[in-house]
């Protein structure tokens, strides 16, 4: 797992070679809404997508975690759907869902059954590298849904994800597995979340780069973790930790963005100063590095890959297995036989 992280700055290099000619048909313009259809690791990659492009979302955008799309989908709708594997069934689900609904819908996979749907229906696909584990193909996650979104808005946001290799390259030297503890921000955040319950707290755009941390503490730790929204927790999650005792056990790590607004810095000093100091075990502030926000999350977001692994590794256990994970799917197909029934929705037969 760290050598495949240490190949992320290459990843994005390889993946921005990938997309480059990858276009859309001109009917894939002026939709009322666009869905990103995908769990796990293909959803939180919509998430930092949609956290990126920011502002530039004229229209509706959102991310469902489900087997069947919202009730609002149209067929002006443009559904992205998005399995790393390409065998996801939620994400199958939603494709085979999308086409009932006529939306316009776009699939991204290594390949797979949601390689053969898009071919079998006509759809768009675009085809990513991967013989690795799916969270750790972020890279051609994020590069492909991004390209699919700055194709649809017509914008040159892409030009920015240009600079994620050498940026990359350059923190892999802080957080690699050769870089020395008292210089590795990465093996210094494992050895203070040993042992703790860490949650992770951040404002958006950050907040998606906060659920990522949550997913890699989970996967690759094999421990518990919490995320919360700011300013959301100000009206719900600070009232948790005001009897006496309950932050014990617990870390809270706060990440921080350094074109933060004045609103935004008061608020994460009031929430240390007036609910958390004196509650929790400890309290580790994270800021972002970087020009661009594309860079900046992605600071915060190579940093927590490396420090899961830490953590993994310190709690006795392989990173890269996720055998429960793993049974839970091989039951439901084995009970339910979804494959089988969503292949025959779009017409393929054994």
């Amino acid at each position: 797992m760290l050598g495949l992280l240490d190949h992320w700055p290459g990843m994005f290099d390889d993946a921005l070679m990938l997309v480059d000619d990858f276009a859309l048909p001109r009917d894939y313009r002026g939709e009322d809404l666009i869905v990103i259809a995908g769990v796990g690791g293909s959803a939180v990659a919509g998430d930092l997508v949609l956290a990126w492009l920011g502002g530039d979302l004229k229209v509706p955008a959102v991310i469902c975690r489900d087997y069947v799309l919202p009730a609002f989908v149209t067929s002006k709708t443009i559904v992205v759907v998005v399995s790393f594997s390409g065998e996801t069934e939620e994400a199958l689900s939603c494709f085979v869902d999308g086409q009932k609904r006529k939306a316009r819908l776009v699939a991204l996979s290594t390949g797979g059954r949601l390689e053969k749907y898009a071919k079998q229906v006509g759809v768009p696909h675009l085809k990513i590298t991967g013989k690795m584990p799916p969270r750790i193909g972020l890279p051609y996650l994020f590069v492909g849904l991004a390209k699919i979104l700055v194709t649809i808005l017509e914008n040159n946001r892409s030009e920015e994800m240009k600079s994620l290799p050498n940026f990359l390259a350059k923190l892999r030297e802080q957080y690699g597995a050769e870089s020395p503890t008292m210089r590795n921000d990465a093996k210094r955040l494992a050895l203070k979340v040993h042992g703790h319950l860490p949650m992770v707290y951040a404002y958006p755009p950050l907040s998606a780069v906060a659920l990522r941390w949550k997913c890699e503490f989970n996967e690759n730790g094999k421990m518990p973790c919490k995320w919360e929204v700011l300013p959301e927790l100000k009206h719900n999650e600070v009232a948790g930790w005001m009897r006496e005792g309950s932050g014990a056990g617990f870390v809270g790590l706060l990440l921080r963005d350094v074109k933060e607004s004045d609103v935004v810095g008061s608020d994460v000093e009031n929430l240390k100063r007036y609910a958390l100091e004196g509650i929790l075990d400890e309290i580790l502030e994270f800021r972002a590095q970087g020009g661009s926000l594309v860079e900046r999350l992605f600071s915060l977001i190579y940093l927590g890959e490396y420090a899961s692994v830490y953590l993994g590794i310190m709690n006795g256990v392989d990173p890269s297995r996720v055998d429960v994970i793993r049974r839970l799917k091989e039951e439901l197909r084995r009970q339910t036989r979804i494959h089988e029934k969503l292949d025959a929705s779009v017409g393929i037969h054994a």
